[in-house]
């Protein structure tokens, strides 16, 4: 790992924090804004359904578009989109310009996600891959944390829109940056040889201490085409494909309902609007130790067996959770380690999802099973809101909410089959 890709690595790990706190900003100003505008369980809940049709689209249509156009210019479209939408979401009068302006919001954080996490697998080495991916997994919580104390701050002294306008400003900022840091995929130019491809490689190999090169070498995927669809349903890659999607839909319908309703489920409870967003952030901070903990883990313990035991525990969790009492100490204790494996399911399927396609499909692949999954993470808070005005209690709607987890756990099998495991090793040698 040379100093530019553990720059890069890090410069992924702050975007990923910007998206992570743009995507669950509207779980921090939720108790004030649905105080402000008499929101009602379902609205609330359509609002952070909202950011997830977003990133759905995002995931589904823009980060595809990598795999043809490259990854450079996917992310740097990206930062702009959150810049403008963030903006705009300060300037909102009424619910439907709010759900607009969060639809837009996800766009760029779908695409900005699968982006970077790609980056990540091609410009990794392969002993630090899981733990560079797992290293930019971090940055969501690390933005929802940082984003919670800012916004408690903020909500308090200039009101809801704040949060918001702080968002835009911070991707305004990380622009210029990212215009200079930011490579285009080694693979994607090899591959696809866009114009001066041999010249645009031959930039960026010195910066990873690599000689020049005198001639591109032989692209590795010459008969796949631009069916991108067509060629992941094929006959050895429809099951591992078909799965990671069924997986990322289980795991981000759940995550995102414990994110999106956590400070609400806390203030209905008898807490402060401050005590709310502050369990939101102690679930963010476990979520934090939870993910480099499976970097560290993973290639000791193994990835697929530590990715099991994630989910089990991430269920057994979230039943504890909705049937303890609200004592602040045992609070603390519980939402940290829920958080803990909550984050960690997500960074098992940064880990083990991009490794399966090959380099021309990773866009694609990735970036479809990501748009899956925020189909599962729009479901998810809509459901419960649903659930919440029939009456359900917390234990029931969250058992239904976290059974999910389980059949992800029994999916992961399909990952290890023989022909994934062969795609894989291809992949990384």
């Amino acid at each position: 790992m040379s100093g530019f890709r553990i720059s890069l690595v890090i410069f992924c790990v702050v975007l990923a924090a910007l998206d992570g706190f743009d995507v669950l900003v509207m779980a921090f100003v939720a108790p004030t804004l649905s105080a402000s505008w008499g929101l009602n369980g379902s609205m609330l809940g359509a609002l952070f359904s909202a950011g997830m049709i977003g990133t759905a689209i995002g995931a589904f249509f823009l980060a595809p578009l990598g795999d043809r156009i490259g990854r450079r210019p996917i992310a740097l479209g990206c930062l702009m989109l959150l810049a403008v939408s963030m903006l705009m979401s300060a300037a909102t009068r009424n619910f439907s310009e709010m759900f607009a302006a969060r639809l837009f919001t996800g766009i760029g954080v779908g695409a900005m996600l699968a982006t970077i996490n790609i980056v990540i697998t091609e410009y990794a080495n392969d002993r630090r891959r899981s733990l560079c991916n797992a290293g930019m997994s971090v940055g969501v919580p690390l933005g929802a944390t940082l984003g919670g104390l800012v916004s408690v701050l903020l909500i308090n002294h200039y009101g809801w829109q704040a949060p918001f306008v702080f968002g835009g400003v911070a991707a305004i900022v990380l622009l210029p940056f990212a215009w200079w840091l930011f490579p285009e995929s080694l693979d994607f130019l090899i591959e696809k040889r866009p114009t001066r491809a041999l010249d645009r490689v031959n930039r960026i190999l010195p910066r990873l201490g690599l000689q020049e090169l005198s001639a591109l070498p032989a692209a590795r995927d010459p008969n796949i085409t631009d069916g991108r669809l067509k060629d992941l349903l094929s006959a050895s890659l429809k099951g591992p494909f078909v799965a990671s999607c069924i997986m990322y839909f289980c795991i981000m319908m759940t995550f995102y309902f414990v994110s999106s309703w956590t400070p609400k489920i806390l203030t209905d409870a008898g807490l402060s609007v401050t005590g709310g967003i502050s369990g939101a952030m102690l679930l963010s901070f476990g979520g934090m130790l939870g993910c480099m903990s499976f970097g560290l883990l993973a290639a000791k313990v193994g990835a697929h067996r530590l990715t099991a035991i994630t989910m089990v525990a991430l269920f057994a969790m979230m039943l504890l959770f909705s049937n303890m009492g609200y004592h602040p100490t045992l609070l603390v204790v519980v939402a940290v380690t829920l958080g803990f494996f909550l984050y960690s399911a997500v960074t098992t399927l940064y880990v083990v999802v991009p490794v399966a396609f090959p380099a021309t499909l990773r866009g694609s692949g990735t970036g479809i099973a990501m748009g899956v999954g925020r189909l599962g993470a729009v479901f998810g808070p809509y459901l419960a809101g649903v659930l919440i005005d029939m009456g359900w209690s917390r234990e029931q709607y969250f058992l239904v909410l976290a059974l999910p987890v389980l059949l992800a756990a029994i999916l992961l099998r399909a990952l290890r089959s023989p022909q994934m495991r062969g795609d894989a090793e291809s992949v990384t040698s």
